[in-house]
């Protein structure tokens, strides 16, 4: 969202337009939020969360594209590569939510090829037993921040913007830096999350839905407001 700050906007005018500003969204909601159904499908072809899947070992000789993989042979599947595929996803780099907005007339193989739960859990009896959970996690915290707060990038001292790189760490998710602030008086303090040493991204956090929706989300969150 920090990246794609017209995303977020359009996210948040549509929980507006669907659940309004008294409560937060529900699962029941889901179905009637379909563009931040694309962004959540973007957001795990995107910035996966890991390029590989575990290792699989084969029980039997085997051959793929010319080569020969004998028994016992140790096999991961290269995630990222297939959800950055061009033939599937064009601009494959760029964060397009709207490419999953697909039209009546996609067959439903071609649906189930586009869609990132297809490859980032994995496959077969080694296929994530989680995934529901995942999903209805990371789909809930989504939604939820989109809700109540609006994600906007810091200035530097000559009031330009300082927009982040989008960079790949290998073997991490990258990293979070945040300056956190009530929307109205424009106070920020900053708040460092550290993974594995990572260097810092720097955001700003503003509340845009009613104060009394926010404290159990930024609790979740460990925001303070």
């Amino acid at each position: 969202m920090l990246i794609n700050l017209s995303a977020q906007d359009k996210a948040a005018q549509e929980i507006e337009a669907v659940v309004g500003k008294q409560r937060l969204p529900t699962f029941d909601d889901r179905a009637n939020l379909p563009y931040l159904e694309c962004i959540y499908k973007e957001c795990l072809r995107w910035a996966s969360v890991s390029p590989l899947t575990p290792p699989h070992r084969l029980m039997e000789d085997d051959s793929y594209d010319g080569y020969t993989l004998p028994k016992g042979s140790s096999v991961l599947c290269n995630v990222r590569a297939i959800l950055r595929d061009e033939e599937l996803f064009p601009d494959p780099y760029s964060f397009i939510p709207e490419r999953y907005q697909l039209g009546p007339d996609v067959s439903p193989e071609l649906e189930r090829l586009m869609d990132p739960d297809t490859w980032v859990f994995g496959f077969g009896r080694r296929r994530c037993p989680g995934i529901a959970f995942a999903s209805s996690s990371v789909w809930l915290a989504m939604v939820s921040t989109i809700a109540c707060f609006r994600i906007e990038r810091v200035r530097d001292k000559g009031g330009l913007e300082i927009i982040p790189e989008r960079i790949t760490v290998q073997g991490a998710i990258d990293p979070t830096f945040m300056a956190l602030g009530d929307r109205d008086t424009q106070n920020c303090s900053c708040h460092g999350v550290y993974m594995m040493d990572i260097p810092p991204l720097e955001i700003m956090i503003y509340l845009t839905s009613p104060f009394y929706l926010a404290p159990r989300l930024a609790a979740n969150l460990q925001i303070e407001l």
